[in-house]
């Protein structure tokens, strides 16, 4: 296995960035962190926009930056997605991708074809970035970034400028560009959900610390509370096909805890994913109910004995419930009203309902 080796150290009045870790030349690992925390800082070091007399860098067996190297941006073989796009406005699309293709050289492992058709751009090809919309702009920026032939492809954020709607277009993307091209990627977010969904390793910044560094699997719990700092209550989970029931449009999943299937098993809508793929879940606090008994003759396809560990007073009149399923825990957002009229307390036995459509 490769590694990229980073040990940064920047003192400056206002901030310090101080960490030594070797991250996996695998898959996508996510640096995440609040604003201020060094994430950009960090991966400007990577790529060789900013040099610091006591940091190094090394990728694989080669020092990109150490005491007496320091291997220039354009040496690097990277490829870098920024918040905003920056293409050439004077040029079309074709012609900003043949920009990248012409400074990458010969050795091409990545054809133009393949991007085009993994980003879907043919129809945005003879068209100039001012006609393009914000996630269009954003895939041809990652299709640049590719065909520039990178080993290693670095993300700054590069959904935060856009809406809602585009931000789950390209996150689709960059799934496909995930499965299909082995490049390895690192990623930058503040969104719990882009890293939960994306990422196979995590590292967790705090005031230029690093906090954690682990798999995602072993990282939910963290992004579970980074959630509720933003006031979102909501819990990722891990989970494996079992079943498919092709006549209802339905699939079964097993959750999984630290890398192992469970017998917790959910029902939700039906996706194209194969048998025994990992998936990754996110349950809404605001669509999981309470029940004191089983309910028989239910529309609710999941019901989970739980036991309540923990009841939290929110604002509008709500309370938030945290559930024990065994390995795993859930949320709950219930009335104040159906907190005393259910009569719930911590260390109370019940059960937790979820829709089957609710399921994310």
């Amino acid at each position: 296995m490769r590694y990229l080796s980073v040990n940064v150290r920047i003192n400056r009045p206002q901030f310090n960035l101080n960490l030594n870790t070797k991250i996996l030349l695998s898959g996508v690992t996510a640096i995440f962190g609040h604003s201020g925390s060094g994430k950009t800082s960090l991966l400007r070091c990577i790529a060789g926009l900013e040099k610091h007399s006591q940091s190094s860098i090394q990728f694989g067996q080669t020092y990109w930056q150490n005491k007496h190297t320091f291997l220039p941006t354009h040496k690097r073989q990277i490829g870098y997605v920024f918040q905003e796009p920056s293409l050439l406005a004077h040029l079309t699309v074709r012609d900003n991708l043949n920009y990248a293709i012409k400074r990458a050289g010969k050795n091409r492992h990545i054809s133009e074809s393949q991007v085009v058709e993994l980003l879907k751009l043919t129809p945005l090809l003879a068209q100039f970035p001012a006609t393009l919309s914000g996630g269009e702009k954003q895939r041809v920026a990652i299709g640049r970034a590719l065909l520039a032939q990178p080993q290693l492809l670095l993300m700054d954020e590069p959904l935060a400028s856009l809406d809602l709607k585009h931000k789950y277009e390209i996150l689709t993307y960059l799934e496909q560009l995930k499965q299909q091209l082995n490049i390895p990627i690192i990623y930058i977010s503040h969104s719990p959900e882009e890293v939960a969904r994306l990422a196979d390793q995590l590292i967790m910044l705090e005031k230029g610390q690093i906090i954690s560094h682990q798999s995602i699997e072993q990282s939910f719990d963290l992004l579970n509370q980074a959630n509720r700092q933003l006031n979102e209550q909501a819990v990722f989970l891990s989970a494996e096909l079992i079943e498919t029931a092709q006549q209802w449009q339905q699939m079964k999943v097993a959750l999984k805890s630290a890398g192992k299937k469970s017998t917790t098993y959910l029902w939700l809508s039906q996706i194209n994913v194969q048998p025994e793929q990992e998936l990754r879940l996110k349950i809404m606090a605001k669509d999981v109910s309470i029940s004191l008994q089983q309910a028989q003759g239910s529309s609710i396809q999941n019901i989970l004995p739980v036991v309540i560990e923990k009841i939290e007073t929110l604002d509008s009149g709500m309370q938030l419930i945290t559930l024990n399923a065994g390995e795993h825990l859930l949320y709950a957002k219930i009335s104040n009203k159906a907190v005393h009229d259910l009569k719930l307390y911590a260390g109370m036995p019940v059960y937790a309902q979820i829709k089957a459509a609710a399921l994310i």
